[in-house]
């Protein structure tokens, strides 16, 4: 994605900005590169040795191992020119780099030598957008709008031309002033930038009501200018944006982390909501675009970029951020704004607590434990558990939920086992269980026995005993006697109970000493809402340690390859999930087409969240009369949104959480849902 950088008098901290316009076919500014199609000097025939090198760091680049990509293209950079036809592009991939590492001064030293070393490269107008962006984050809007200028004159890479003009559309029309707009035209006697910035400025004038000035900066530009075809189509844009409405163009403000830590999961989430807006339009025929903020997952930023959103009455939400403790910092500021916000990934038991403005796309802990522990009673019939959960927010929200749902429903909860950091070492854990396990089969024993001996009592007092062609027994005081014709045995209750077949040795076969050698099968549930990578550790535990009970998860089970190689667990393991997708299933290899010809990429995981969450919120914004109250509304009584890989209702158990989810099971190696919920009602899967 373009990201830029820009100070505004609305916001006193650097915000990365970037506008979602009509056009969305392009990847990200740092998005998906394919040496295969690059253009010029590399596409000689150039050392296997180099090329091959140079495809591992793309490779690392595109998925976002930027040191590793670093330190490839940096041994690329020592080559010498003899042996080297990758320089322009590995100096403009080291560029792109840097600035991704952070390292902004790295770049513009390095792309100024490019525009000296290059001049004649393919790659120039690559570089110049590239520190466009870099003049964006250090305030100077000028330098950057006329090197997005340049790009959009010079270059001939339709892809990068979609990008620019996505680039600097939201700065012109959002971030810049009629005064500042009318310095920089009045500055260029280039006929191309005078003529792109004299529309731009007729747009100003017409969105201030002052129609006279718009159509005297239409009138003021030549006819023949307008067979360069960028002139061309931005002269279209500008048509159509005079016939619209003043204030017809809205924007849904979104704030997700794309640098630092966490930018691999904003940028996949991204390209979802790119997806969802570019559908949104064509079908809607709306000017509905977003501004995209970079978080960099910090809070104090999260809640600056927040302020300065709902400060633009034409932002009508906020989507985002990803984590719960940003997501918390800003609904305080979407709460006073009174500003509707959606998170999509936030799992946060309390967030939409903070006010009626929150809105939480994904389960939180709370509903986890929750409808898990309803499923466990209602569909599978539990009526005791035991739980071995993380010590940490994440396992006692959620087991307090789950066990709160079974103890409500006439549920017995054994024990509460927990685990601080790896669960490695559960010894002390698996052992208290198994204990819990042995003595309620000590009291299921003891009760049968109480139950049985009744009977075994009447078959004495039966006509002389009872008896078969050789057989007789009787009872004497506190020993049964079992005759046959030529001895007579004399037999204890538990003796008497089993040669009666009453009932049978293994019922009684439990041993004083624990032996892990014995199954333990009296706990009907065991909990485990694991956290990522502890399945790896628990697995192997809970089959050493020979408990035999059904099991109930966390969506940190849902790994199927893994489950493949755990057959004998998975079997018995129920999980809740936010997501399901069957990427067999008609509907989703459709979807996946038409999303991977438009973006570049199949869809992840975090692409479907980005494209479900935004697609729901959209269905909000479709009204003639839109306004942020409006939007909220929808939200609050929307109905059950069905999308490709989550369902979505805020109309549950607790208002604004999203109260649907999937219970999922693993049959025939394939992990499929057992059941759905919806608006926290179980809803069985039926078998066919």
């Amino acid at each position: 994605m373009g990201i830029m950088k820009i100070s505004t008098n609305s916001c006193l901290t650097t915000i990365s900005i970037f506008l979602l316009s009509a056009i969305l076919t392009i990847g990200s500014a740092f998005g998906q590169s394919n040496p295969k199609s690059w253009r010029g000097e590399e596409r000689a025939e150039e050392p296997d040795t180099t090329g091959n090198l140079f495809q591992i760091g793309i490779n690392f680049y595109n998925t976002e191992k930027y040191f590793d990509a670093l330190t490839v293209f940096q041994k690329i950079s020592m080559i010498s020119a003899s042996r080297n036809r990758f320089q322009s592009a590995t100096q403009m991939m080291l560029i792109k780099t840097y600035l991704r590492l952070g390292e902004s001064e790295i770049s513009i030293a390095l792309g100024k030598d490019f525009e000296k070393r290059f001049a004649d490269s393919k790659y120039l107008d690559d570089v110049r957008f590239t520190l466009a962006e870099i003049d964006l984050s250090y305030e100077k809007t000028g330098g950057a709008i006329f090197k997005l200028l340049d790009v959009l004159k010079t270059s001939d890479d339709p892809v990068l031309i979609a990008k620019t003009k996505q680039t600097i559309d939201p700065v012109l029309d959002l971030l810049v002033s009629i005064e500042e707009l009318k310095t920089f035209k009045d500055s260029t006697a280039d006929d191309f930038k005078k003529v792109f910035l004299t529309l731009k400025l007729a747009e100003k004038f017409y969105a201030d009501s002052n129609d006279k000035l718009a159509k005297r900066e239409m009138d003021s530009v030549p006819e023949k200018i307008f067979e360069n075809a960028i002139l061309a189509q931005q002269l279209q844009e500008t048509e159509k944006y005079l016939k619209l409405r003043p204030n017809d163009q809205f924007y849904v403000g979104v704030i997700l982390p794309l640098s630092g830590s966490r930018a691999d999961i904003g940028s996949q989430i991204l390209k979802g909501v790119r997806f969802a807006l570019n559908q949104f339009r064509q079908k809607n025929g709306k000017k509905i675009s977003a501004i995209v903020l970079d978080n960099r997952s910090d809070m104090a930023q999260s809640i600056r970029q927040a302020q300065f959103l709902a400060k633009n009455p034409r932002v009508l939400a906020i989507f985002g951020p990803v984590s719960s403790e940003n997501a918390i910092a800003m609904s305080v500021v979407a709460n006073q704004s009174r500003i509707p916000m959606i998170t999509p990934t936030a799992t946060a038991s309390r967030l939409t607590s903070m006010g009626s403005y929150v809105f939480q796309a994904n389960l939180d802990f709370e509903n986890m434990g929750r409808f898990l522990g309803k499923y466990a009673w209602e569909v599978t019939g539990v009526k005791n558990v035991a739980t071995l959960s993380p010590a940490d927010e994440f396992g006692k929200e959620i087991t307090d939920a789950f066990c709160k749902s079974i103890d409500e429903s006439g549920g017995k909860i054994l024990t509460q086992q927990w685990y601080s950091g790896d669960p490695d070492l559960l010894k002390s854990q698996m052992l208290s269980i198994r204990q819990i396990g042995k003595e309620i089969m000590r009291d299921r024993l003891a009760d049968k026995i109480r139950t049985t001996e009744p009977q075994l009592m009447r078959l004495t007092r039966a006509q002389g005993g009872w008896r078969t062609d050789i057989t007789l027994i009787t009872k004497r005081l506190d020993k049964y006697e079992f005759l046959t014709p030529d001895t007579i045995y004399y037999l204890t209750p538990k003796e008497a109970l089993i040669s009666t077949g009453l009932m049978t040795s293994s019922e009684f076969d439990i041993p004083n000493r624990d032996s892990i050698q014995y199954p333990v099968d009296a706990i009907d549930g065991i909990l485990l809402p694991s956290q990522s990578g502890d399945t790896k550790l628990i697995v192997p535990q809970m089959d050493y340690y020979n408990v035999n009970s059904q099991f109930f998860g966390s969506g940190n089970w849902y790994d199927q390859n893994f489950l493949k190689s755990n057959r004998e667990v998975a079997a018995r393991l129920k999980f809740i999930s936010d997501y399901y997708f069957d990427v067999e299933s008609k509907t989703y290899k459709t979807f996946a087409a038409q999303y991977t010809k438009l973006i570049g990429s199949a869809p992840s995981r975090f692409d479907l969240y980005g494209y479900d969450t935004m697609k729901a919120l959209l269905g909000g914004m479709k009204g003639a009369d839109l306004s942020r109250e409006s939007v909220r509304t929808y939200l609050a009584h929307m109905p059950v949104y069905t999308g490709i890989s989550r369902k979505i209702s805020f109309q549950g158990n607790r208002p604004r959480v999203n109260s649907c989810a999937f219970i999922l099971g693993f049959e025939n190696d394939v992990v499929r849902p057992v059941a759905f919920i919806e608006n926290g009602n179980i809803v069985p899967v039926k078998k066919n």
